[in-house]
C-alpha cells in the first residue's frame, strides 16, 4: 500500500521532525480523515524502522511517537496493533526483550480477530524470534509453527522462507543440527524458486554455522562465503558484515587467529562506514574474545569498554549485559575478583529486567565458576545446578552440557572423584549426542586426566588421544595445543620421557606455527601467553633433565629466543603461579644471587676461617632458599620444579633468554 504525498504534508513532516510540537501535530490532526489513514502511519513505521535499524533510537521513538498520536486519533484495532508491533521491533533492537515480548503479545489478541492475515503471521514470527533469543525455544517454536501454517495458508512464500529461516536455528539450538539443516535446506530450495536473494544470502550463512557447530569447517567456511558473495552483490553490507563476523568466528575455532582478526576487522569497518554502532559494539567486543584467548589483557578490556560505552550510549541493553559479562571474565583472568563479581553482578541485575532466561542462566554458571575459583565448593555446585536445570529446561543441551562440565571441575578438586567422573561423562553423552565434537574433545581430555589421577596411565592416554584426533578432525589448534600438554603430563608421570618429549615438541612447533601468522607485533606478543610459554619451559626442563641432552635442551632456549618470545620471557616475574606473591619471588631471586656470590669468595679465600664463616653463610642461604620453595611447592609443584630444575635453572633459563 502506498500513498503520495503532497508539497505541504511533506513539508510538515520536514517541520514534525525538526520542531515536532503541539501545533503542528495539531495540523496533522487536522488533516480529513482520508489523508491520515493506514498507509500514513505505515509510512511513520518505515521512518521509524530505518532510524532504529541505523542505532539512532531517539529519532525512532520521535517517529513512534507521531504513531502514537494518529492511531489514537484514528482508533482501528488494526492501526493500533500495527504501532505495538513496530514499537515491539524498536525495543528488540534495543535489546529490550521484555519490552519488545509485552507488544507483541498485545498486539496478538487485536490481530486474531481479523482473521488469518500477512500481519497475523508477522506478530506470531516476531514473537517466535523475541522468545528464540530469550532461550525459551519451545515456545518459540510454538508461534512459529503458527506463523508458518499462515503463510502457507495466504500464499506468502517470502514469509513462509523467514519463519521457516528462524525455526531451523531454534530446532539448531535445541540440539537437533541434522533437523536444522535439513530445514534450512528446505527453505533454500524455496529461495531459489521464487528468487529471493535476500533470503538466501541468510539461509546460506546460518548453514555455515550449523556446519561449524557440526565441526566441518570447510564447509561452514563455502557456505559463509557463498552467503558473503552473494550479500556483495546485493549491495547488503549489513549482511556482508554479518558474514565476516561468521567467518570469523570459524577462523578463530581452527586457531587461525591472523585471519579471525582480519575478518573481524573487515566487519568493523562495514559497521563503521553504515554507522551501525550497534554491530561496531559486537565486532569489537569479538576482537576482545581473541585478545583474553591469546594474554592480551589490557587490549581485551580496553575493547570491551569501548562496546560497553557504544551499547549504553544507543540503549542497547542486551548488548550492555554481554560487555558486561565480557568484562568479568577479562578482570576473571586478572583475578581481580571483586571486579569480577561487580560486573558479573550487574549483568545479572539488566538479564533478570529483560527476562532473559538464557542470559540468566549463563550468569549463574559464571557464578558458579567464581565460587568454585574461590573453594566455595557448595555455592559453586548450587549455582552450576541452577543453571544447568535451566539450561535444560529452555532446551539448550550445549549450556546444559558446559554446567555438567563446570561441576566435574568442582567435584574433581572437592576431591570426589566419582562424581567429577559421572559429571564428565553426563556432559560427554550431551555432546556426542548433539553432535557438537569440540565439547566431545574437552570432555574426553577431561575425563582422562581424572584417570591419571587414579594411576590409569595406559587408559588415559588412549582417551587424550581419542581426543585428539577430534581436535585435528576439527583443525583445532588451539585445543590441540592444551590435548598435547596434557597426554605429555601423563606420559611423564608414566616416566615416558621419550614420549611426552615428542608431544612437547609438537606443541612447541604448533605455538610457532600459529605466532608465525601474525604480522602485527603486539598480536605475537599477545599470542604468547604464560601457558603456552610453559610448555617450552617443560621441554627444556625434559630434555636436559631426564633425557640427558645438554645441548638439545640450549637449542630450544635457542628456538624460543629466535621466535621472538623474548618479549614475554624479559622479566623475571613472567610466569609467577597465580597465588605466589611478586615478593616471594624477589626474595628467592636475591637469595640466589648471593649464593652466587659468596660461592665464587669459597673458591677464592685462603683463610680457614674466613673459609668457615662463607661455608657457613652459603648452607644458610641455602636452607634459606629450600625453605622458601617448599612453602610455594604446595601451591604450584610444577613452578618449584622449573626453579630447581638441573642443569639448567628456570633462573638460569631466563639468563639466557635475556641475552
Amino acid at each position: 500500500m502506498k500513498i503520495e504525498f503532497t508539497e505541504t504534508q511533506t513539508t510538515l513532516l520536514r517541520e514534525l521532525w525538526h520542531e515536532p510540537d503541539e501545533a503542528a501535530r495539531g495540523q496533522l490532526l487536522a488533516m480529513h480523515p482520508s489523508e491520515v489513514n493506514e498507509a500514513f502511519t505505515l509510512l511513520i513505521h518505515g521512518l521509524a524502522n530505518e532510524a532504529g535499524s541505523d542505532g539512532n533510537f531517539s529519532t525512532a521513538w520521535a517517529w513512534m511517537e507521531i504513531s502514537k498520536l494518529v492511531v489514537q486519533y484514528l482508533n482501528e484495532p488494526k492501526l493500533i496493533a500495527n504501532h505495538l508491533s513496530q514499537q515491539g521491533s524498536l525495543d528488540f533492537n534495543r535489546g529490550m526483550l521484555h519490552q519488545a515480548l509485552d507488544a507483541w503479545e498485545r498486539a496478538l489478541p487485536l490481530y486474531e480477530p481479523l482473521g488469518a492475515n500477512e500481519e497475523l503471521a508477522a506478530c506470531l514470527t516476531n514473537l517466535g524470534i523475541g522468545y528464540h533469543h530469550t532461550g525459551a525455544l519451545k515456545r518459540a517454536s510454538e508461534y512459529l509453527t503458527r506463523a508458518l501454517e499462515i503463510y502457507r495458508q495466504i500464499g506468502k512464500p517470502d514469509g513462509e522462507i523467514a519463519a521457516l529461516n528462524v525455526q531451523a536455528m531454534v530446532v539448531f539450538e535445541s540440539g537437533d543440527s541434522d533437523t536444522a539443516r535439513q530445514q534450512l535446506e528446505t527453505a533454500l530450495n524455496l529461495t531459489h524458486t521464487h528468487q529471493d536473494q535476500k533470503h538466501e544470502a541468510q539461509i546460506l550463512g546460518h548453514l555455515g554455522v550449523v556446519y561449524r557447530h557440526q565441526s566441518d569447517p570447510a564447509r561452514a567456511i563455502e557456505f559463509l562465503e557463498r552467503a558473503l558473495g552473494l550479500q556483495h552483490e546485493l549491495e547488503d553490507q549489513r549482511g556482508e558484515a554479518s558474514q565476516w563476523v561468521n567467518l570469523g568466528v570459524v577462523w578463530r575455532d581452527l586457531g587461525e587467529t591472523s585471519r579471525a582478526l582480519e575478518s573481524f576487522k573487515k566487519a568493523l569497518g562495514k559497521y563503521q562506514n553504515l554507522g551501525d554502532r550497534r554491530g561496531e559494539a559486537s565486532v569489537l567486543s569479538n576482537l576482545g574474545i581473541i585478545y583474553q584467548a591469546e594474554g592480551g589483557y589490557d587490549q581485551a578490556l580496553s575493547l570491551y569498554q569501548q562496546a560497553l560505552d557504544i551499547d549504553r550510549d544507543v540503549g542497547y541493553r542486551s548488548g550492555e549485559a554481554s560487555d558486561l559479562g565480557s568484562l568479568a571474565l577479562a578482570y576473571w583472568e586478572l583475578e581481580q575478583w571483586d571486579r569480577v563479581e561487580e560486573y558479573l553482578q550487574s549483568a545479572l541485575v539488566i538479564h533478570r529486567e529483560l527476562n532473559d532466561r538464557r542470559g540468566i542462566a549463563n550468569d549463574l554458571t559464571h557464578f558458579g565458576l567464581l565460587a568454585r575459583r574461590q573453594k566455595r565448593w557448595d555455592e559453586a555446585i548450587q549455582y552450576l545446578e541452577a543453571a544447568r536445570a535451566m539450561h535444560q529446561q529452555l532446551g539448550f543441551r550445549q549450556g546444559e552440557s558446559g554446567d555438567w562440565g563446570n561441576l566435574g571441575l568442582v567435584y574433581r578438586e572437592r576431591g570426589e572423584w566419582e562424581k567429577a567422573l559421572e559429571a564428565n561423562e553426563q556432559a560427554l553423552d550431551i555432546d556426542r549426542a548433539i553432535g557438537y565434537r569440540l565439547g566431545e574433545a574437552s570432555e574426553l581430555n577431561r575425563i582422562a586426566n581424572l584417570w591419571v589421577e587414579r594411576g590409569e596411565i595406559e587408559r588415559a592416554i588412549g582417551l587424550h588421544t581419542e581426543a585428539l584426533n577430534i581436535a585435528r578432525h576439527l583443525v583445532n589448534r588451539d585445543l590441540e595445543l592444551r590435548i598435547l600438554a596434557s597426554r605429555a603430563q601423563a606420559y611423564r608421570q608414566a616416566q615416558a620421557w621419550s614420549q611426552a618429549a615428542v608431544d612437547y615438541r609438537v606443541a612447541a612447533g604448533l605455538i610457532e606455527m600459529v605466532r608465525g601468522g601474525f604480522s602485527d607485533p603486539r598480536d605475537k606478543i599477545a599470542f604468547t601467553s604464560n601457558t603456552r610459554l610453559i610448555v617450552f619451559f617443560q621441554l627444556v626442563l625434559l630434555t636436559a633433565r631426564h633425557l640427558k641432552q645438554v645441548i638439545g635442551a640450549w637449542e630450544w632456549v635457542e628456538r624460543a629466543k629466535a621466535r621472538a618470545f623474548l618479549d614475554q620471557l624479559g622479566s623475571r616475574l613472567s610466569i609467577i603461579p597465580r597465588g605466589v606473591q611478586p615478593e616471594w619471588v624477589e626474595r628467592e631471586e636475591q637469595l640466589s644471587a648471593d649464593l652466587a656470590v659468596n660461592e665464587v669468595a669459597l673458591r677464592t679465600i685462603q683463610s680457614e676461617e674466613e673459609r668457615r664463616r662463607l661455608l657457613e653463610r652459603v648452607n644458610f642461604l641455602k636452607a634459606e632458599n629450600v625453605k622458601l620453595l617448599s612453602s610455594l611447592e604446595t601451591i604450584d609443584p610444577d613452578y618449584v620444579e622449573l626453579r630447581l630444575g638441573k642443569p639448567i635453572t628456570f633462573r638460569q633459563l631466563l639468563g639466557l633468554l635475556r641475552t
